[in-house]
């Protein structure tokens, strides 16, 4: 099966918030829920204008968390855990009153 490139809208130039800004690439701190539970990402690529500050979230790396959210990846085990040997509990000594 053939997989076709998603294409994205391209970022725009000009701010379409305020209309004067320029957008440029830079890292937000990005914030979600998933499944009811906080998501918080620091340094996640986005686009911020430089006059007013709004923000367009990298659409490829919004597509990347989304996989890493929904498909975590499993832990990497190439053989089983070695069992650890159980130990026999030593015999109880007999009391005396004389000091060993």
């Amino acid at each position: 099966m053939k997989r076709t490139p998603k294409t994205f809208p391209e970022i725009p130039e000009v701010c379409p918030h305020c209309y004067f800004g320029r957008i440029q690439p830079g890292k937000r701190s990005f914030a979600a829920r998933t499944n009811g539970k906080p998501v918080m990402v620091p340094d996640f690529p986005a686009w911020i204008c430089d006059v007013c500050g709004f923000t367009i979230y990298d659409p490829t790396s919004l597509i990347n968390l989304q996989r890493l959210l929904t498909n975590p990846a499993k832990p990497y085990l190439p053989h089983p855990a070695p069992k650890t040997p159980k130990t026999k509990p030593a015999k109880p000594r007999p009391q005396t009153d004389q000091p060993v």
